[in-house]
């Protein structure tokens, strides 16, 4: 697996210039202490694949951003704001070509409040199945879908 903020702060993974990362799960913000944390796939033929994708699996803050062309890749299923408490996360897909693809779930709130997804600009977010605010701890999370061509499917 890769973490970015195992326990914390203020760490950044960037992929561009088409480099590819792959491994089995994907964690941004890993404790309750690890917030802040960002990572950036960026530029066509950028690609980061996982098994599953956690961007705020206990933390909170920690940002995933999708641009220019970018490609994010979850085999298994993504959460955006995993645990209670794990708070104010947010997904950024932005940009003609950039996409985040689940191939079973994503979860925006999945224990966590206040979590974000945003899709822009072309930008393009599919699943086999969606969820806002799955558990009654995950309150006040907001997906915004915006822009000539953007989807989430």
């Amino acid at each position: 697996g890769l973490t970015v903020g195992l326990a914390g702060s203020f760490n950044r993974l960037v992929i561009s210039n088409g480099a590819t990362i792959n491994n089995s799960d994907g964690y941004l913000g890993y404790n309750s202490t690890s917030s802040s944390n960002v990572a950036v796939v960026t530029g066509a033929g950028s690609t980061w694949t996982n098994f599953g994708l956690y961007t705020g699996y206990s933390g909170s803050g920690n940002q995933l951003v999708v641009s220019n062309g970018g490609v994010t890749r979850s085999l298994g299923s993504s959460h955006l704001g995993f645990l209670p408490g794990s708070s104010n996360n947010q997904v950024v897909v932005i940009g003609a070509g950039s996409q985040w693809t689940n191939d079973v779930h994503l979860n925006v709130g999945n224990g966590g409040a206040g979590n974000q997804l945003v899709v822009g600009d072309g930008g393009v977010v599919r699943n086999n199945e969606g969820t806002l605010g799955l558990n009654s701890t995950s309150s006040s999370n907001v997906v915004v879908v915006s822009g000539a061509g953007s989807l989430w499917h």
